[in-house]
């Protein structure tokens, strides 16, 4: 199992780092991937044609066969004894009227792999793990290395279903087509690792009911298309606390309010997962004193981190790059946040939107870069006469700019045209000039002034508390800037939110 280790940016705080980093390691080496010999089996279930059978495992008899899948699986169950068995099934498909109920403690499902195929011939939970309730639970019983396939587009319930479950793992699995892959509803300290899952219709993995679980190394990708399913997709989705959501790789999920990572409940450990291209938030944040470290969250339709509700939270050492909206924003309703030691760059909203009171941000790195490609004779100066000018970008409220570049793309065709100046000033803040470009073209008859370019740039950037429109005025020498002097410039504007 590979785990992915993190640099932190800066000298402070490289104790925490060397903790998480330690944490990683130690996840790795205690993920059991549950591969179980056949010979150890109590009982072996194969398939010949359309009949199943049961072989007992320690007397190699055929104890039963049957046309009716579901009911010799759950004899062969119901046969374990309270002190559990292993139930090992050959690689084949075993289609399910019912669900498979494991109520005995200590049980084991396990196959050859995906080959080894569950699949729902009805709307089922495919296998429950299930307790007795009122305290009683169902104690460490696994299920492993099996293939399993959902009811499609009929499906509302899960591969693999958990109630009353303590100590229960659900390891090593390949899921397809289900509406749930993994459904938590109680109770506790539970393992569920290195599961690939996809094409599924509302949430890959559902903790629902059940704290102090390990949600770890799972391959989450590729969800049914939005419009199909749930428009409220998740990659992995936590309501309760005290669990670790780690080395997670969760990726393409769809819907109008999907979520890569969707975090509830207090004292959480989300760490050294990996989200990208999800419809809406990559991880998404809810309670008190979560921890989110060391995680990468790019390509997501809305923030790569997001913080909707709750108190001291620890957000430090994330990457998240390239989303739509902000690298990672503190809403309102939650506060006194630590934000620290994160990388948070080429965000198209900003860097960093923290609105939560008493929320704290220090040392990150990260600005947003806008380039706006201008067409002369459409969109830039497109009146006759000496000087013209145009409205180039927006840049929002409460935020710096660092820098701006001017480039000129392709030459100017305007004969005579021999010098032509850029000037780069606010709307009405009387800032003054920014960018002045000296011969930034020449004649037609001569382009060697195209790729040619010029910058400003500020120690400490230009703070605007408000939305400020930038616009560019060119004068030019020797030649009317009218429509015909066909032209293209790229204007470049790095800045971050504070």
């Amino acid at each position: 199992m590979a785990y992915y280790i993190y640099n932190v940016q800066s000298a402070g705080d490289r104790g925490l780092a060397s903790k998480i980093n330690a944490l990683a390691v130690a996840l790795g080496r205690i993920t059991d991937i549950g591969l179980y010999p056949e010979s150890t089996a109590s009982y072996i279930i194969h398939r010949i044609g359309s009949i199943y059978y049961r072989k007992n495992g320690t007397t190699g008899a055929v104890d039963d066969s049957s046309s009716n899948a579901s009911t010799l699986i759950q004899a062969a169950i119901t046969a374990l004894t309270s002190t559990g068995g292993m139930i090992f099934f050959k690689k084949a498909d075993y289609t399910l009227t019912t669900g498979l109920v494991i109520d005995n403690d200590y049980t084991i499902l396990t196959g050859e792999g995906a080959g080894s195929r569950l699949i729902a011939g009805a709307d089922i939970d495919i296998v429950e793990i299930q307790g007795a309730g009122g305290g009683s639970y169902n104690d460490i019983s696994k299920v492993t290395n099996l293939g399993f396939t959902g009811y499609g587009a009929s499906h509302t319930k899960s591969a693999v279903l958990l109630t009353e479950a303590v100590g229960a793992e659900v390891i090593g699995n390949y899921m397809t087509s289900c509406y749930y892959g993994v459904r938590v509803n109680s109770h506790g300290d539970n393992k569920i690792y290195d599961n690939y899952i996809d094409a599924f219709y509302n949430v890959a993995i559902s903790d629902a009911g059940s704290q102090e679980d390990r949600i770890i190394s799972n391959h989450i990708v590729n969800s049914q298309a939005a419009g199909i399913g749930s428009a409220n997709k998740k990659g992995i989705q936590c309501t309760q606390g005290y669990n670790i959501v780690a080395l997670n790789c969760v990726e393409h999920i769809y819907g109008a309010t999907a979520d890569g990572l969707s975090i509830g409940g207090n004292h959480n450990l989300v760490a050294l997962n990996i989200v990208d291209s999800v419809d809406r938030e990559g991880i998404a944040v809810y309670g008190d004193e979560n921890t989110v470290a060391l995680n990468r969250a790019w390509s997501n339709g809305a923030n790569g981190i997001s913080v909707f509700t709750g108190s001291d939270m620890l957000i430090y050492g994330n990457n998240s790059f390239a989303n739509t909206a902000y690298g990672i924003k503190v809403a309102a309703d939650a506060y006194n946040c630590l934000i620290f030691d994160n990388s948070v760059k080429g965000n198209t909203g900003g860097t960093i939107n923290q609105l939560g009171k008493g929320t704290k941000t220090r040392d990150n790195a990260g600005y947003n870069h806008v380039a706006e490609e201008k067409l002369h004779g459409s969109d830039l100066f497109d009146a006759a006469g000496l000087t013209d000018s145009a409205n180039i970008w927006l840049q929002p409220a409460d935020s710096v700019l660092d820098r701006v570049w001017i480039f000129l793309d392709a030459q100017f065709v305007a004969a005579g045209l021999t010098d032509l100046d850029i000037t780069i000033g606010d709307g009405g803040d009387d800032d003054g000039i920014l960018v002045e470009a000296m011969n930034l073209t020449s004649d037609a008859v001569g382009s060697v002034y195209k790729d040619r370019g010029t910058y400003w740039n500020a120690v400490s950037g230009l703070y605007k508390s408000s939305a400020t429109q930038w616009i560019a005025y060119a004068t030019a020498v020797g030649a009317n800037l009218n429509t015909t002097s066909a032209g293209q410039i790229t204007f470049y504007f790095d800045w971050h939110s504070v």
